[in-house]
């Protein structure tokens, strides 16, 4: 079986936590770019952004595996400019998906009735010069770590659900049941591991500290809570009229 995974800590967590025999089948992509080896047939089971179930409504859902947030820990954050009252551009770099692209404009327009310009920048942020939304792992960088506003617990809290960040796709039912029965209490496995499964990471040690503090407000598993979440985050921009249709997701 052939597994992509995007590139962020907590992918590598649920990696690290999973059993042998499919870990040695997942190798990591860029986020943005894993809908499309799916649809090509060039990975059988993958973790994508779930706003790419837009363009790709036929792919199978996992409805025991998916990436949530709902609290400090995230895969993106904001970074603001001190002082403002009020901001008409931001920035978005990293690991930049349809998630953030998407979410960046509803959050600012339906939280804070603001408009603001995104603008897609190949920044490497090691200064804050400028209001920027950051993806991925560049957030872990120590000259901006733990400066930034949490994107995953200001779309939860917009939602009063859980952010479901990643789901688990495939187009073949059988591979994806496959998958998540592999991963069937995937959360007590992290939990109970978390600090075994830092110290493996490529991060510094007070990084390591924060994340296993913050653990518990990622969930790698799909309860009824998380299914709850998707299907209304997915509603979001027909009711802002960006789709055109509801997505009818295909769980299993």
């Amino acid at each position: 079986m052939k597994i992509l995974f995007p590139k962020n800590i907590y992918t590598r967590l649920l990696c690290e936590a999973s059993p042998e025999p499919l870990r040695q089948n997942i190798k990591f992509k860029d986020a943005s770019l894993i809908s499309a080896e799916v649809k090509n047939g060039n990975a059988d089971v993958a973790l994508i952004p779930s706003y790419d179930l837009m363009k790709y409504p036929d792919f199978f859902v996992s409805g025991t595996i998916a990436v949530s947030f709902d609290g400090e820990l995230s895969n993106s954050y904001f970074y603001f400019l001190p002082k403002q009252n009020t901001f008409t551009d931001l920035y978005l770099t990293g690991d930049v998906t349809t998630n953030e692209i998407i979410l960046s404009k509803l959050l600012f327009s339906e939280k804070y009735g603001t408009e603001v310009q995104l603008h897609l920048s190949a920044d490497k942020v090691n200064e804050i010069d400028r209001n920027y939304l950051i993806a991925g792992d560049g957030n872990l960088d120590l000259s901006i770590f733990n400066q930034g506003m949490s994107f995953a617990d200001e779309i939860s809290e917009m939602l009063f659900m859980p952010y479901v960040n990643f789901v688990a796709v495939s187009r073949d039912k059988k591979q994806l049941s496959i998958f998540n029965k592999s991963l069937v209490d995937i959360d007590p496995v992290i939990d109970s591991e978390r600090n075994n499964l830092l110290e493996v990471m490529a991060v510094p040690d007070n990084v390591k500290e924060y994340l296993s503090n913050n653990l518990n407000s990622v969930y790698f598993e799909m309860t009824n809570s998380e299914t709850a979440g998707l299907k209304e985050l997915l509603q979001l921009p027909y009711l802002h009229g960006i789709w055109d249709d509801m997505i009818d997701l295909k769980l299993i």
